[in-house]
């Protein structure tokens, strides 16, 4: 029998507001300092959410700089506003751009490595501070996976991180947060999530786990993006 490994995070909460469960989830772990990574089209749909968590004494800082695919230089000036604001905890709120930078600063803000010296496979040395994501569009898949990308501007060249500490901590996938997302988006992100199941079903490391979530995958989108796009 061929060998299988599954990485996912330890929590994946799926459901319409359970962005509350986030903060029911975050206020057990005795964290303080939490630097929120998105864009300000999300801000008024974490309003009651943030709300709580001041009133809990809980420090958020945001950030809400990232447009594009994320470069070396995003992240080095992530990392100095994280490091400033003494962060001990993460939330990326947002596409697989913003998913994935604040994978990487979260994993090695306590950490000597040079991002530089990271693209590849298994090169990440330790484990980071704890993080989160939440993710906004239907196609990403960041906020379950291994694996980064970010812009070496140097070489004009994306380049991919993959790393089991990559993988976020909890997961909380809201439906409203797609709210936020543009019709545009919505079919592109919609046709990367179909085009994924497709591919994962016909790979040849597929396996019946996998094939149930492909088919079923498949189905529900073939059925519901044209809708969702029409009614965004």
């Amino acid at each position: 029998m061929k060998e299988i490994t599954l990485l996912q995070p330890q929590k994946i909460v799926f459901g319409t507001n359970c962005i509350d469960k986030f903060v029911n989830d975050y206020l057990k772990l005795g964290l303080n300092r939490l630097f929120i990574i998105t864009m300000p089209v999300i801000r008024p749909l974490i309003s009651n959410m943030v709300e709580r968590l001041n009133k809990n004494g809980i420090h958020i800082e945001f950030y809400e700089k990232i447009c594009n695919e994320p470069s070396i230089t995003d992240f080095d000036v992530l990392m100095a506003e994280a490091k400033k604001f003494g962060a001990d905890s993460f939330l990326g709120i947002g596409g697989g751009s913003i998913l994935d930078i604040t994978k990487l600063v979260a994993t090695l803000i306590d950490s000597n490595q040079k991002i530089e010296d990271l693209f590849g496979i298994d090169l990440i040395n330790q484990k980071g501070k704890w993080f989160a994501c939440m993710p906004t569009p239907a196609g990403t898949g960041s906020e379950v996976s291994p694996n980064a990308i970010l812009l070496d501007e140097k070489d004009s060249l994306k380049k991919g991180v993959v790393s089991p500490y990559l993988i976020a901590d909890a997961a909380y996938i809201d439906p409203k947060l797609t709210w936020s997302v543009p019709a545009k988006i919505t079919a592109e992100t919609g046709m990367d999530a179909l085009t994924h199941a497709i591919e994962g079903y016909i790979t040849k490391g597929a396996w019946e786990m996998s094939d149930m979530f492909h088919i079923k995958a498949i189905e529900i989108i073939s059925k519901s993006l044209r809708g969702a796009v029409e009614n965004t």
